[in-house]
């Protein structure tokens, strides 16, 4: 949904708790404030998918990812949570 120069996401992220047999699911929301700030909010800890972005985040300097701006992060966040899914498909 967008608002103005903002936006707002909610995707859910899956994962299946293999000790009760179920499959599990967890909102995570995304804000793009102003074209320029990201806030996220994840409904639990079931899962860390965001752990690769934040390592990559603070390792590098002047990675693709802090030098392309804003919407290549938003996209990188996306795709981590996409990414999540694999192993529940198996």
């Amino acid at each position: 949904v967008q608002y103005g120069n903002h936006a707002f996401l909610s995707l859910q992220m899956l994962s299946y708790d293999e000790t009760r047999k179920i499959l599990e699911r967890e909102q995570v929301s995304i804000f793009l404030v102003g074209g320029n700030t990201i806030i996220s909010i994840q409904e639990g800890k079931k899962g860390d998918c965001w752990s690769q972005v934040r390592k990559a985040l603070s390792l590098h300097e002047k990675s693709k990812l802090r030098s392309r701006g804003v919407e290549f992060l938003l996209y990188t966040l996306i795709d981590a949570v996409v990414d999540s899914l694999f192993p529940v498909l198996k």
